[in-house]
């Protein structure tokens, strides 16, 4: 589990860099992961009515991300979602 849970936040921090480097990009700016036991949690500033596509990479070298979700709800009572 701590094995998913390492590639998940290389994957994210490798998502957020790369976004740098692009000229259009559809990431999330406030995007943070914490550990929480042997978890992954992602939080994100969000808008009511708004959905998310939540996608990974297995390892830092597969070429295709691959879809976790792809109508995550925004939370209804915060402009934070986890």
């Amino acid at each position: 589990m701590r094995i998913i849970v390492g590639r998940l936040i290389v994957g994210c921090v490798l998502a957020c860099c790369l976004s740098l480097l692009t000229l259009q990009t559809f990431a999330i700016e406030g995007l943070q992961v914490s550990v929480q036991s042997s978890n992954a949690v992602l939080s994100w500033p969000s808008l009511t009515n708004e959905t998310y596509i939540a996608q990974y990479r297995s390892n830092l070298m597969a070429t295709a991300w691959l879809t976790l979700t792809d109508d995550y709800p925004a939370s209804l009572t915060s402009n934070l979602t986890f």
